[in-house]
């Protein structure tokens, strides 16, 4: 499945370096952002994203095409 192998081969690896390169324990949780696509919102996926400590926000159907909630996501400033 593509989701899966996004996951396990890009995002997953990625978030452990940059946690790494940043000097966050591996227990450090970090956060996915993505809409509701049935691919992404499943079972599978939660456990996947379990041990790396990556929690998911869903943004909700029929969002993220409209521009206004765009720039919102894109604005959220993590400090």
């Amino acid at each position: 499945d593509t989701n899966k192998e996004l996951l396990t081969k890009i995002i997953i690896p990625y978030t452990a370096k940059v946690k790494k390169e940043i000097k966050f324990p591996d227990s450090q949780k970090a956060i996915i952002v993505w809409d509701s696509f049935k691919g992404q919102n499943n079972n599978d996926v939660r456990a996947l994203l379990e041990k790396p400590n990556i929690a998911e926000i869903v943004v909700p159907a029929n969002t993220t095409a409209n521009p206004l909630m765009n720039q919102s996501i894109v604005r959220v400033n993590i400090s």
